[in-house]
């Protein structure tokens, strides 16, 4: 039946559906939403950035876990005979179910129709979620099976910690329990990742990649909020708006070039190496959310301390 619907999708396309919907896809991309979480983070907001990434990464971890369980085929895998657009078919290396841009897209989104006050703005936030989704079916690389769990999972994930962030105080003693909570999930997962590694002859380590960096960012985060809130305690309003735009594009910069960095040096010479993806977004998330924001309290704010 997933199938069936991919097929329908296909006789509607067309040179210009098919630019606007890769377009639209590059939106579900995960660099694009560290860079926002980035921006609120450093720069507008830090408790409600704490609270994106605790969605982001939960969510993460739970679809990628469901990757490697089912290691459901992607489409024109099950179906030869399918038709996949072939500029999207490069960026779809890993399994099909559930959908890891359905993820990221509805991780951020519902957060920030959650925050918003008006009701326009929640609407556009979840037109934005479901064109991704759309995006993701009409260009073959996804089935309705596929964006439908991602996004029903990720928003159950997205309500509850957005309901408890909103409606109930969190002392130190329940942020302590975040971390402890976060911190055994990425462990329990990870000791997933490698039970099915060593007891699945067919389960390439290539599949487990995205699963190994949400671990790592999971506890790169831990760390760096712990660590930021007991140490640093930046102020995310820099003295003047040059400086907070200063202040953001120098992170970005830095920030990418270390994780792009990473990434080209383990991919072209220790791509089979598994823990190097779970250091590669430790240091990553350490690096945003507690080593950058020393800089940005030294050079951005009024006062320095440690």
């Amino acid at each position: 039946m997933d199938i069936q619907f991919l097929e329908l999708l296909t006789e509607i396309r067309n040179p210009v559906l098919t630019a606007a919907n890769m377009v639209i896809t590059t939106l579900g991309g995960g660099t694009l939403y560290i860079a926002l979480l980035c921006l609120i983070y450093w720069c507008v907001d830090k408790k409600f950035a704490y609270r994106l990434g605790i969605i982001y990464i939960l969510s993460g971890m739970a679809v990628h876990s469901l990757k490697i369980i089912f290691r459901v085929p992607r489409p024109w895998v099950r179906d030869p005979s399918f038709n996949v657009v072939k500029a999207a078919k490069a960026g779809a290396g890993g399994y099909s179910f559930p959908s890891g841009h359905t993820q990221n897209t509805t991780a951020f989104l519902s957060t920030i129709a959650y925050k918003c006050k008006k009701p326009v703005l929640k609407v556009l936030c979840y037109i934005g979620i479901f064109l991704v989704m759309f995006s993701r079916m009409y260009l073959g690389v996804h089935t309705p099976t596929d964006v439908g769990v991602a996004f029903l999972l990720t928003l159950i994930i997205s309500l509850y910690v957005n309901h408890y962030g909103e409606n109930y105080s969190i002392d130190v003693k329940t942020i302590h329990k975040i971390n402890f909570f976060m911190v055994l999930l990425s462990v329990a997962v990870t000791a997933l990742a490698i039970y099915l590694y060593v007891t699945v002859p067919e389960l390439p380590a290539s599949k487990l990649i995205g699963t190994v960096k949400y671990t790592g960012a999971a506890v790169g985060f831990i760390i760096g909020l712990c660590v930021e809130k007991k140490y640093i305690r930046f102020n995310e309003k820099a003295t003047t708006f040059p400086k907070q735009i200063l202040k953001f594009t120098i992170g970005i910069i830095v920030s990418l070039a270390l994780h792009k960095g990473l990434s080209f040096i383990i991919k072209t010479f220790f791509a089979t190496i598994l823990p190097l993806y779970f250091i590669e977004y430790a240091l990553v998330f350490v690096f945003v959310i507690c080593v950058y924001p020393i800089f940005i309290k030294k050079f951005f704010t009024d006062e320095f301390y440690l």
